[in-house]
Formats: C-alpha cells, structure tokens, sequence
C-alpha cells in the first residue's frame, strides 16, 4: 500500500509528527499545509520555533490568502490562544485544518515544569475538542528527547502526554542528505499502521514523496 500524504492524519483528531532537529517536521507540515490548500481548505498554522516561507511554495496569491499564519515566541501567549482564543479563530476564518508546529518547542523554556505540563495537557485537550466540534484534522509538531541505552534513542517530548491524547502519531528520522522517512507507530486507520514512507526535501524546504 503507497502511503499518501492525507493518510497519515484525519478529520476529528490530533496527530503528531516527531523526529530530531532537521529531521523535516516543518517541511512535512508545511507540505500538508500547502496541499489542503490546492484542495480548497483553509488553514490555520500556529508556528512557534521557525520563521515559514510559505510563498515559496507558490506564486498564487489566492493560494496564499488560504493559510492563516500566527508566530508566536511565548508559552503563555500559545497557551491564551490554544485554550481561549482559537474556536472563535476557526469561526471566523472558516479554518478545516489546523497546524501547530511546534506543540512542546516554548515549554521547554518555563521553569516550571508542573506548571508546564499542565498547560500542555489543557491545550492538548482544548485541541481535540476544537478538533471534534469542527470536524477537522489538527496536526502537532514536536522536539524530541534522548533516550538513553535504547534502539530507537530518542522520542517525542512529554510522550506519555502527547501518546494519550493523539490517534495518530509518526515518527520522523534522518536516512541520508535530503532523505527522511517517516513511519506511522500509530494510526485510527489499521491499514496504514506501523506502515513507512519515504520524502525528500529539495530546495527552500519542499517536500516530496517517494
């Protein structure tokens, strides 16, 4: 079975995508992104860790009208807009996917760590809830975390968290130069489960699928 881009996340749910620094999150989320957008959705994408250029990957400005941007450089400014602000965003805009990239990149700059994790599971869970009354797949990003004398050295940080809450969940890592694959540890759908698929990353980041 050829893995398409749209089989690994679905409408209602949240999934994360996981791998190392330069491992093609962004890229991937922005190629997903782009892509719903051809298909005439409307996106929003909530980037807390890399500046996009999303005009990069096309000329059409009604293309790009259709994704929604908010940087933002500050938990608490994430945590207000997650939890308080982002139905009415949906509202409004008419959003039928949302991308937040990263989920976990500014927690790991709060000194509290309880406070934090707390914070995260409050968004995580106003995130399924926005993802279910709306229908519409939302799609997380996250850091990783070494793990120490195992095969896989490394996962997703807060896993447990982030593993309860999301029904989808691919694990991104490094092949060679340009190449990266990305594997489907957990999936609603049972066909694609523990299925694997490779991309590569060209110029100014675009993603395509091998």
């Amino acid at each position: 079975m050829k893995i398409k881009l749209n089989d690994i996340y679905t409408e209602g749910e949240l999934t994360l995508i996981y791998g190392p620094a330069s491992s093609g999150k962004t890229s991937l989320v922005t190629k997903i992104a782009y892509s719903e957008v051809l298909d005439g959705k409307a996106v929003l994408f909530v980037s807390t860790e890399n500046e996009l250029f999303i005009e990069r990957l096309s000329d059409n400005d009604n293309v790009l009208k259709r994704i929604v941007i908010v940087p933002i450089r500050d938990y608490s400014v994430q945590h207000f807009l997650i939890t308080k602000a982002l139905s009415k965003i949906i509202r409004e805009y008419g959003i039928n996917v949302l991308v937040v990239d990263s989920i976990t990149g500014l927690a790991r700059g709060e000194e509290n760590y309880a406070k934090a994790t707390y914070m995260l599971k409050h968004q995580l869970a106003s995130l399924l809830k926005e993802a279910r009354t709306w229908k519409i797949p939302v799609i997380l990003t996250s850091q990783v975390r070494a793990i120490i004398d195992e095969y896989e050295g490394y996962e997703a940080s807060a896993r447990s968290i982030l593993e309860y809450w999301c029904s989808n969940i691919v694990r991104l890592s490094i092949i060679e130069r340009g190449f990266r694959e990305a594997l489907i540890e957990k999936a609603s759908n049972p066909e694609v489960e523990r299925k694997k698929f490779l991309f590569e990353i060209v110029g100014d980041g675009i993603v395509k699928l091998r």
